[in-house]
């Protein structure tokens, strides 16, 4: 699970309009469109999956980092 937080969000387009979903209805919004968090208020969870979202960077290998920043081979270890 990646979470991310922030007091606000601004969603800008190349176009006037932008289809913004409200309580599971698609509205269309003048650009651009700016979310606030407000206290108390209901949290918004987004499949991980959705279209348009970069796969994840793989995480950094540190072993294998050292290893190769040392410039020692494996057959010297052993």
């Amino acid at each position: 699970m990646t979470t991310l937080a922030a007091g606000e969000v601004v969603a800008d387009a190349d176009v006037p309009q932008i289809p913004v979903g409200i309580d599971g209805e698609t509205v269309l919004m003048p650009a651009p469109v700016r979310c606030t968090i407000q206290p108390k208020a209901p949290r918004v969870r987004v499949p991980r999956n959705r279209p348009g979202v970069r796969p994840a960077k793989p995480t950094l290998d540190w072993p294998t980092l050292r290893q190769l920043a040392s410039f020692r081979s494996t057959a010297a270890r052993t």
